[in-house]
C-alpha cells in the first residue's frame, strides 16, 4: 500500500470521527431528562403510540408486571409512569414476556400435578 492511498484512508476515517463527535454531541444536547415526567400518568394508548405498538401489548406487560403501572391506576385504566414509558424497550419486553408466559405455564403445571 502506498503513502498516498494510507493518507488518503487515514483522512476519511478522521472525517468519520468528526462526523460522529458531532453526531454524538447533538444527541447529548437533544436528550430527555425523564425522571422531569415520573410523577406524571401516561394511559396505555398513549404509550403504544409513543413506540408503536398495540394497546393490548402494553397492556399485556402491564399484568405480566413487566411494566409497573402508576399508583392511580385501575383495573379498568392502566396508566404508566411518564419516566417509566418514556425509557421502555419493547423489543426486550417481548423477549421477557414470552419467558415469563412460558415460565407461568411451567409453574401452573407443577401445582396440577
Amino acid at each position: 500500500m502506498d503513502a498516498d492511498k494510507m493518507l488518503a484512508d487515514f483522512m476519511c476515517l478522521v472525517d468519520g470521527y468528526r462526523r460522529l463527535e458531532k453526531r454524538c454531541s447533538e444527541l447529548e444536547t437533544c436528550k430527555v431528562n425523564a425522571d422531569r415526567f415520573y410523577n406524571w400518568a401516561v394511559d396505555v394508548d398513549a404509550v403504544a403510540a409513543m413506540h408503536g405498538v398495540s394497546k393490548y401489548a402494553v397492556r399485556e406487560y402491564i399484568k405480566l408486571g413487566l411494566i409497573e403501572p402508576h399508583p392511580n391506576s385501575t383495573e379498568k385504566r392502566f396508566l404508566v409512569r411518564g419516566s417509566t414509558a418514556l425509557l421502555l424497550d419493547f423489543k426486550e419486553l417481548k423477549e421477557e414476556a414470552k419467558y415469563t408466559r412460558q415460565n407461568n405455564k411451567y409453574k401452573s403445571h407443577l401445582h396440577k400435578a
